[in-house]
């Protein structure tokens, strides 16, 4: 996904990427198989914190997963790069 941004970042105003897939994390020292969730958003314009595109992205995620029935809580993590 972060190739798309790089080619991209500097001459397109938008850009949204989405992805899902599994991910094998150690956790407690073992190999285990989760699914997650990848999605970029870029804006240019950016003039009130209103238009953070990171809330825009939180907040279509926090609507599809309570359409899709999740009722536990939902938190978000930064993306270690």
């Amino acid at each position: 996904m972060l190739d798309v941004v790089i080619k991209n970042h500097k001459t397109a105003d938008e850009i949204r990427i989405f992805d899902t897939g599994k991910a094998w994390p150690f956790v407690d020292n073992k190999l285990t198989e989760t699914r997650d969730v990848g999605i970029v958003s870029y804006r240019n314009k950016v003039t009130t914190w209103q238009d953070d595109p990171r809330l825009d992205v939180k907040n279509a995620c926090i609507a599809a997963l309570r359409a899709a029935g999740v009722k536990h809580p939902i938190t978000f993590n930064v993306t270690q790069v």
